[in-house]
C-alpha cells in the first residue's frame, strides 16, 4: 500500500535536486503534446514544479499553468519555482476544483503508475479538458521493467528474501501499452500516440541511486517488510550489481517509459 504520509522536508528537497530525470523526459512529453503559447495547462502530480515552470515559459503571459500534487511539502516548493505557476494541493482522482472544459492540456508526468483508479483519472481529465484538448502522460512500462527494478529483484533473489519483501518493484500500478490504449478507448479519448521510449540515466554512486529512489517514491520503501539487517544484505548485493554497470560516465541505467497522448474529440 502506497502512503502519502511519509514525505519529509528532506525528501522533498532531495527530489527537487534529483528530479532532473523526470524533468528531462517530461520535456519530451510536452513536445509530444504540442503545448504552445497562450494555452491553459494542468500539471497533475507536479512534484516540486520543475516541469510546470518550464511549461509556463512556453505558454507565456497569455496562457496559464496550474500545478497540483497530493504532497504539501512539494507543492510549497513548486509555488516558489515561478510566479506564473499556480500551485495547489490536489489529487488526480478529484479535479472538482476546476470547471468543465477549462484546460487545453492535462498531463501527468511519471505519476499515473502510483494511482490505482486510472479510469477515474481519465474521467476527471475528460471533464476539465476542452473539446479538442489533449491528455498526456508518461508511465513505467509493465512489459519492460527498469534496470533498477530488475537489479532489486535480482538482489532479493540472491539473498533469499524475495518472499519477505512486500514491495520489490516500487511501482505498484504500472500498465502496458495495450492497457493504455484500452484506457483511452474506454474513456472516450482518441489515442494519438502510445509508444515506449528507452531513457538512459547516469548516477555517480549507489548512494545517489538510493536517494533518488526514496525521494521519488516520497518515502515508500522498495523493501518494505524487511528488517534493517535484511535490507543491508539486499543493499550490498544491489550496490555490487550497480557497479557492474559503471562506465566512464558513471553507473549507466535504463528506464522504459510509455509516452501516451490522446485527444478529447470535438463533437460536431
Amino acid at each position: 500500500m502506497v502512503s502519502l504520509n511519509l514525505d519529509t522536508p528532506e525528501l522533498a528537497a532531495t527530489y527537487d535536486v534529483v528530479g532532473h530525470r523526470q524533468f528531462s523526459h517530461g520535456k519530451l512529453l510536452i513536445q509530444d503534446l504540442g503545448v504552445r503559447y497562450g494555452q491553459r495547462v494542468l500539471d497533475v502530480g507536479a512534484g516540486t514544479g520543475l516541469l510546470a515552470a518550464y511549461v509556463a515559459s512556453i505558454v507565456g503571459p497569455q496562457g496559464k499553468v496550474v500545478a497540483i500534487d497530493p504532497l504539501p511539502l512539494r507543492v510549497e516548493l513548486a509555488g516558489k519555482k515561478a510566479s506564473e505557476v499556480e500551485a495547489h494541493v490536489g489529487r488526480a482522482e478529484d479535479l472538482s476544483a476546476y470547471p468543465a472544459s477549462s484546460f487545453d492540456v492535462v498531463y501527468l508526468n511519471s505519476v499515473i503508475h502510483w494511482i490505482a483508479d486510472k479510469p477515474k483519472v481519465l474521467s476527471e481529465a475528460w471533464r476539465v479538458l476542452k473539446p479538442g484538448g489533449k491528455l498526456g502522460f508518461t508511465t513505467a512500462a509493465k512489459e519492460k521493467p527498469h534496470d533498477v527494478e530488475r537489479l532489486r529483484v535480482l538482489a532479493l533473489e540472491q539473498t533469499g528474501l524475495s518472499e519477505r519483501a512486500q514491495v520489490s518493484s516500487g511501482i505498484p500500478h504500472r500498465v502496458s501499452a495495450d492497457e493504455v490504449r484500452a484506457l483511452f478507448a474506454a474513456g472516450g479519448f482518441q489515442a494519438k500516440q502510445v509508444l515506449i521510449r528507452t531513457i538512459v540515466d547516469y548516477q555517480q554512486s549507489a548512494e545517489d541511486v538510493h536517494r533518488a529512489s526514496l525521494s521519488s517514491s516520497f518515502g515508500n520503501s522498495h523493501l518494505a517488510g524487511l528488517s534493517s539487517d535484511e535490507r543491508e544484505r539486499v543493499h550490498r548485493v544491489f550496490d555490487a550489481e550497480l557497479e557492474k554497470r559503471r562506465d566512464a560516465q558513471g553507473i549507466r541505467l535504463e528506464r522504459y517509459l510509455i509516452f501516451a497522448v490522446a485527444e478529447k474529440p470535438v463533437v460536431s
